[in-house]
C-alpha cells in the first residue's frame, strides 16, 4: 500500500535491505536529497500498515499520514484510501495539515546567498546563450534583470558552520550548491531563499532538477502584490517568473516548486481570500496529481494544463500564447 502511494507521489522507492520485512529508500518529497526517505511498506503500525522517515528533515508518520502529508488528502479520505475505518477521535482542528510558516535565515546565511546571488547575476547578463534559452522560455533579458535570476558556471560548497547552520544528521557539514540558473526569492532587499535550476540534470537523473540551498526560509514562492485578486499556482519557479512576466504582473503567481508540497499558512490565507484560484498542472501524472490535491484543499480552484507542450515553458517555446490563454481560464465560468 505504502509503495504504491509513493509511486502516486511521484517517487521510484528502491529496495534497500530486509528490515521490517522490506526496507525501500528515495528522494524526500519535501526536502530532496538521493535515498534520505526510507520506506517500511510491512512495518505494522497503530491503524494501518506501513511507515516512512526522513533522515534529513525528519517528517515521519504511518500510511495515512503519508495521504495527508504528501499527497495532501483530507483525513476521512486518507483513513479510506488506506482501507481504514475513520474515527472523530482521528478527526485534527486543522483539516488540511497546513503548514506554519517558519523562521528566517541566519543573518550569515543572508550574507552569503545575497553575494552568490548578486555574483551569479552578473554573469548571467554576460551569457547570451542562457539569455536566448530563457527568452524562447518566455523570460526576455528584462524579466532576467527584474527577477534577478543569476548563473553558476560551477559547483558552489559551503561550510555549514559559515552559514550558521549545525551538521546534518547524517554527520554532513558542508552544502553543495550545483553549477545551473540562480533563483532567489527576494522580499525588501533580504534574501529568503535561494534554489538551482540544474545544468546537468536530466531525465533519469537521481537528483531532482532544482536543488532549494538549505538554510533559507521554508515554504513556496509568491511572485508579485499580495493584494492582487487572483492566484495561479503552477509546479517551476522559473515557469512562474514567466507567467508573471506575460501577465504583466496583473496576478499573484505561487510557484509550488514540487508537486508533493503544501501550501503553507501565508499561502494558505491567501488563497482562502482569492476571487479565482487557477491551477496549471503540467501534462504528467506527478502534475496531475498536484492538480488533484490543490483541487481537493480548495474546491473553487480551476485546474488546467497547457494545450501544447509538457509545461509552461515548453508551451512558450512553441510559440502557444500562454498569456492569452491564462486571461480566458481566469475569466468566471458561465
Amino acid at each position: 500500500m505504502l509503495l504504491e502511494l509513493a509511486r502516486d507521489a511521484g517517487l521510484d522507492p528502491k529496495r534497500k535491505s530486509a528490515t521490517y520485512g522490506g526496507e525501500y529508500c528515495s528522494p524526500c518529497p519535501k526536502c530532496g536529497g538521493n535515498d534520505r526517505f526510507l520506506i517500511w511498506p510491512n512495518k505494522q503500525k497503530k491503524n494501518v500498515e506501513g511507515a516512512y522517515w526522513c533522515r534529513g528533515c525528519n517528517i515521519n508518520g504511518d500510511s495515512i499520514q503519508f495521504c495527508k502529508d504528501i499527497l495532501g488528502l483530507e483525513y476521512n479520505e486518507a483513513f479510506k484510501r488506506c482501507g481504514v475505518e475513520s474515527k472523530p477521535s482521528h478527526f485534527p482542528k486543522n483539516r488540511y495539515n497546513i503548514p506554519e510558516k517558519s523562521p528566517l535565515a541566519s543573518p550569515e546565511w543572508q550574507a552569503k546567498m545575497k553575494e552568490l546571488s548578486g555574483m551569479s547575476h552578473r554573469l548571467i547578463l554576460k551569457r547570451v546563450d542562457i539569455l536566448e534559452r530563457l527568452e524562447k522560455r518566455g523570460l526576455p533579458k528584462e524579466a532576467v534583470t527584474s527577477y534577478e535570476l543569476g548563473y553558476l558556471s560551477a559547483k558552489v560548497i559551503y561550510d555549514r558552520k559559515d552559514l550558521g547552520l549545525r551538521p546534518t544528521q547524517e554527520g554532513k557539514e558542508t552544502i553543495w550548491i550545483p553549477k545551473g540558473i540562480t533563483i532567489p526569492t527576494l522580499e525588501s532587499g533580504k534574501i529568503l531563499r535561494l534554489k538551482v535550476r540544474r545544468d546537468e540534470w536530466h531525465p533519469n537523473d537521481k537528483i531532482p532538477k532544482y536543488i532549494e540551498v538549505s538554510g533559507g526560509l521554508k515554504g513556496l514562492n509568491l511572485i508579485g502584490s499580495r493584494t492582487k485578486p487572483h492566484i495561479i499556482v503552477v509546479e517551476s519557479e522559473l515557469d512562474a517568473f514567466a507567467v508573471h512576466w506575460a501577465l504583466k504582473g496583473q496576478v499573484l503567481v505561487i510557484a509550488v516548486g514540487s508537486n508533493t508540497k503544501h501550501p503553507d499558512s501565508k499561502t494558505h490565507a491567501l488563497v482562502k481570500a482569492c476571487e479565482r484560484l487557477v491551477i496549471v498542472c503540467d501534462n504528467d501524472d506527478p502534475g496531475k496529481a498536484m492538480g488533484g490535491k490543490w483541487e481537493r484543499l480548495y474546491p473553487k480552484a480551476r485546474v488546467i494544463s497547457v494545450p501544447v507542450g509538457k509545461d509552461i515553458g515548453e508551451a512558450f517555446e512553441q510559440g502557444f500564447d500562454v498569456a492569452g490563454f491564462l486571461w480566458e481560464c481566469l475569466k468566471p465560468i458561465s
